[in-house]
């Protein structure tokens, strides 16, 4: 197979589908939207880079989605689960994220999709962000 091209089966087809109506329902709607969509497709190709780096004979990178957004995601979560009420402050996730070189933009695409995902609530001060 060529670089950069995949592949894409009636059975990768059904998977996207039903990964997308599984994340509609995580979020009590039942309709499906671009979002449960765009999410199924990158859990699709996060299982793919995974099989992948596995037959190159590297060890799968734990912890690392591969995109800067996860990689905030995945800071904001440890943060979360360490905080007795899952809430941390904006401002001690940002140094958080910037000590692992990642940046602000990146920080509020990240709080942008998880919270459309219905994942993480961030406070009307916008200072706060909890994991739901």
């Amino acid at each position: 197979m060529k670089e950069g091209h995949q592949y894409v089966t009636p059975r990768t087809l059904l998977a996207i589908i039903r990964l997308s109506q599984s994340l509609a329902r995580l979020r009590f709607n039942e309709e499906v939207e671009q979002v449960d969509v765009d999410e199924a497709m990158r859990l699709i190709e996060a299982s793919r880079a995974q099989i992948n780096s596995r037959e190159d004979g590297d060890k799968p990178a734990y912890n690392q989605r591969g995109d800067a957004i996860g990689n905030v995601f995945l800071v904001l979560r440890d943060l979360c689960n360490n905080a007795k009420d899952k809430t941390v402050k904006i401002s001690d996730l940002l140094k958080k994220i910037i000590s692992r070189n990642l940046n602000e933009r990146d920080m509020r695409l990240c709080l942008e999709e998880y919270a459309n995902l219905n994942v993480v609530y961030v406070n009307e001060k916008t200072n706060e962000v909890t994991l739901i």
